[in-house]
């Protein structure tokens, strides 16, 4: 690893899943030459912690993740796009549903109607997107809302647009 010149790297990706050892042993080796940031993916929680405890400063399950996003995806079958935000909340990409074309934001009052925040609208017949759109912004048919709530509020609100 020195003799690639790792020791002079700012950070590394440790991207070994299949063989535990190798995996935990060139995460210990980086740390051990210097590299501030190692990145290292695991394939089990078990594993995940023995990588943190070598010293991996982030730990990543793909995997894991890209489970969890077809499930949320087989669930909400309007959902587009699925990304975890905090525990308890996540952001969501979400087909404009009947009730909301033809109706601005602020006639829908999603925050005070279901707590979800509008974050942006990508519009897909002007291939634009409107980051943080005013309530004056109507939606249009084929609009995908870009939202961030409580999960059992976008639970509630894809589950009411099924």
């Amino acid at each position: 690893m020195e003799a690639l010149g790792l020791n002079r790297m700012d950070a590394a990706v440790v991207c070994i899943g299949s063989n535990l050892s190798d995996s935990i042993l060139a995460t210990l080796n980086l740390k051990d030459l210097g590299v501030n940031r190692v990145l290292a993916k695991a394939i089990s929680d078990d594993h995940g912690r023995i990588l943190a405890k070598t010293g991996a400063s982030e730990v990543f399950f793909p995997e894991k993740d890209r489970a969890f996003y077809l499930a949320e995806h087989l669930h909400n079958t309007n959902m587009i796009e699925y990304i975890p935000f905090l525990e308890g909340y996540r952001i969501i990409e979400l087909a404009a549903f009947k009730e909301s074309v033809g109706r601005s934001l602020k006639e829908l009052d999603m925050i005070n109607r279901h707590g979800v925040q509008v974050l942006a609208v990508r519009e897909a017949a002007a291939g634009r997107l409107t980051m943080v759109p005013t309530g004056r912004y109507v939606v249009k048919d084929g609009d995908i809302l870009i939202l961030l709530g409580p999960n059992n509020a976008l639970d509630t609100l894809c589950e009411k647009e099924r």
